[in-house]
């Protein structure tokens, strides 16, 4: 059975994340704005929280189990493959990125529900 997301901390993030222009000059950059938003929604979250000695997802939201990735520049295939391992471990219920380049994500990965915000438009 999959997990349907219901108003998540992600969904949230989203919401913030597109209503404004943003200026990030590299991925440590997004990662502290991202990082700003999160505290400002007020849920609890773990920066770069180790799931196994490899697989270290920028964000980590323990109460929901979900996984926000954050990508600056990086090939599709490796971004999905990341993605993929973070959702073999059974405390990782949901996985989310965030990038600015659009790409194609599939429904889910690793059994478990994946989505992401693009902001290509957004960026400058």
């Amino acid at each position: 059975m999959m997990n349907i997301m219901p108003e998540s901390v992600f969904m949230r993030l989203e919401q913030s994340l597109i209503a404004r222009r943003w200026l990030f000059q590299n991925e440590k950059a997004m990662q502290k704005e991202i990082e700003t938003l999160l505290l400002d929604i007020g849920s609890p979250f773990y920066r770069e929280h180790r799931l196994g000695a490899s697989d270290i997802p920028d964000f980590f939201i323990p109460g929901s189990g979900e996984v926000i990735e954050v990508k600056w520049r990086c090939g599709e295939l490796a971004i999905l493959r990341q993605l993929k391992r973070y959702g073999q471990y059974p405390e990782v219920k949901f996985l989310n990125l965030v990038a600015i380049r659009p790409m194609s994500l599939p429904a889910t990965l690793s059994s478990k529900p994946c989505q992401g915000v693009f902001l290509w438009k957004q960026a400058f």
